[in-house]
């Protein structure tokens, strides 16, 4: 009868683990960890996470490729695609599209649980469409286990 669900999402997530997205393709790909990764990211595209909660995450890594001239931003919001904004990683090009790289950024403190959307912006002076592939995410800090 009833009762609450509670979700533990792993601190590593594959990003084609997403929960829904718009406009991303998933493709093999056998330098990406797990052989598949998200491609043919484009300005205005997103993808969601749910349930998630970031008591005590304090950063966010993100294993990416991307061309000599593409790149972008990715952005983490809170529960919609125009929600608040708690993080910002700037994806600088790669050298190759099966070239990966790690970037990191902060994450502002979050209570509570939410649908959190990764949004894809352009970089100044970037490209619009194919901006990266993404790998995985990853969420550093102690999180809700016992140090």
């Amino acid at each position: 009868e009833g009762g609450v669900t509670h979700r533990l999402w792993p601190k590593t997530i594959q990003a084609e683990h997403f929960t829904d997205q718009l406009g991303l393709s998933i493709a093999d790909n056998n330098s990406a960890r797990g052989f598949f990764r998200v491609q043919s990211v484009t300005v205005g595209d997103w993808m969601y996470f749910e349930p998630m909660n970031f008591r005590n995450i304090d950063q966010i890594s993100v294993r990416y490729s991307a061309g000599s001239t593409a790149g972008g931003r990715l952005e983490l919001r809170l529960d919609q695609p125009d929600g608040p904004v708690i993080g910002t990683v700037e994806l600088a090009p790669t050298g190759g599209n099966n070239t990966y790289n790690d970037a990191v950024a902060t994450i502002a403190p979050t209570a509570g649980t939410h649908r959190v959307y990764v949004t894809f912006a352009q970089r100044p002076g970037g490209p619009t469409n194919n901006l990266f592939n993404l790998d995985e995410l990853t969420f550093v800090g102690q999180g809700v286990g016992n140090p």
